[in-house]
């Protein structure tokens, strides 16, 4: 990723590859990137949009946050384990 907006990529999941090849080149570029075991991700862009595919433990915690109505602002994947972080805005209640 280039501090111009330019991202390059190799050997990266299916699914994060067609998303970041679909995207219009007028969108924001993609900023920060993951990558998990099994084919996970997480990607923010710089208009703040995120997308991921992640293991069913961290899906579970980031659908509780979302619950809570806390917003999903990055999600660290550990490429050895499934061991992961979750960073979040407040939750409320």
């Amino acid at each position: 990723l280039g501090r111009d907006g330019r991202a390059a990529w190799r050997n990266v999941p299916s699914r994060l590859h067609h998303r970041l090849t679909e995207r219009d080149p007028d969108m924001a570029a993609p900023c920060e990137v993951s990558l998990g075991r099994g084919g996970s991700y997480f990607v923010r862009f710089l208009d703040g949009e995120v997308d991921y595919c992640l293991p069913a433990a961290a899906a579970d915690v980031c659908e509780e946050i979302e619950r809570r109505g806390g917003t999903i602002t990055n999600i660290v994947l550990h490429g050895d384990s499934y061991d992961y972080i979750v960073r979040h805005t407040e939750l409320v209640g």
